[in-house]
């Protein structure tokens, strides 16, 4: 089953953000501190070079039931061992059941191959880091933008949110250099805020500290479809409630898109981001961009 729009938003921020804290998260909750890191590829391989051998639900006489995995090879392959431990995940996602599984070698040469993992190469489990049993102060005593924005995420009572939601915002101005990234951590905090169900209160709290030009993508959809609600309930049986919130979809959507003109011609005017920058800042194409520049004539 593939991820809802919502989830990839949230999962986009993180995998955007991550390699600007994780030397910071690593050492204050996961007990080592990282001397050198070097960046891998991020997509990860689903299928093996080829289909497995022998695929076999099995149901023993004495009641034991598993999948019966069997390899032929001809070859005595050093890699071996990886190949079949890279089955057993993909048998055990899939099917989740026990898996036994079996190398028949046919070569001609005496076999060397290992068919036991060391404890090392073995995975046994993970370690599990819940954000939300993680005191947000610690999360705001940092000077990284992207580990601050974690503290809404973080463990504070009820009584204290709009306090944190304060010292996120007010730390993020501090330590943006200007205002379109700024704006651009504030689009973050009003994603993950519907993670805690807080997008009223940060709405509010924006709004309360003169920020609400910088939410104004997000709330002008939901201003939109409210309208459009209204408009819908007023013209009763002549457009009906589902005409309205379509009308209010349309207005909202338009509304987000001028907003984002004006942002970009004010980008491109201070000539400090790339194009491609600026693209990624406000989530548009490339082509939107250059159209945008064209028609201001900059």
């Amino acid at each position: 089953m593939g991820q809802s729009k919502e989830s990839k938003a949230y999962d986009k921020i993180l995998r955007e953000n991550v390699g600007e804290f994780f030397l910071s998260i690593s050492q204050k909750f996961m007990g080592f501190t990282i001397a050198q890191a070097e960046a891998l590829p991020d997509e990860l391989p689903t299928t093996l070079e080829r289909e497995a051998d022998f695929l076999r639900r099995v149901l023993t006489e004495d009641g034991q039931s598993f999948i019966l995995h069997i390899e032929f090879q001809t070859q005595d392959s050093e890699e071996m061992i990886y190949r079949m431990q890279a089955y057993f995940a993909l048998l055990q996602v899939r099917y989740k059941i026990p898996v036994r599984s079996f190398v028949i070698y046919i070569g001609a040469k005496p076999s060397q191959m290992r068919n036991q993992l060391a404890e090392s190469e073995t995975f046994r489990g993970f370690e599990l880091i819940s954000l939300r049993d993680l005191e947000a102060e610690r999360f705001l005593a940092s000077d990284i933008p992207e580990e601050i924005i974690l503290a809404l995420l973080g463990d504070f009572g009820p009584e204290e949110t709009q306090e944190i939601l304060r010292k996120i915002i007010n730390r993020l101005k501090e330590l943006s250099p200007d205002p379109l990234t700024l704006q651009k951590y504030i689009r973050q905090v009003l994603t993950l805020a519907r993670l805690r169900n807080l997008q009223e209160l940060t709405h509010k709290t924006l709004q309360h500290m003169a920020l609400s030009y910088d939410v104004e993508n997000d709330a002008l959809y939901q201003k939109g479809l409210r309208q459009g609600e209204e408009l819908g309930l007023k013209k009763g049986e002549e457009l009906g409630l589902k005409k309205g919130e379509e009308l209010g979809l349309k207005k909202g959507e338009e509304r987000i898109r001028q907003t984002k003109i004006v942002g970009i011609q004010k980008a491109l005017a201070q000539a400090k981001l790339q194009p491609k920058e600026i693209a990624e800042l406000f989530e548009v194409s490339l082509e939107f961009v250059f159209d945008t520049r064209h028609d201001s004539g900059l």
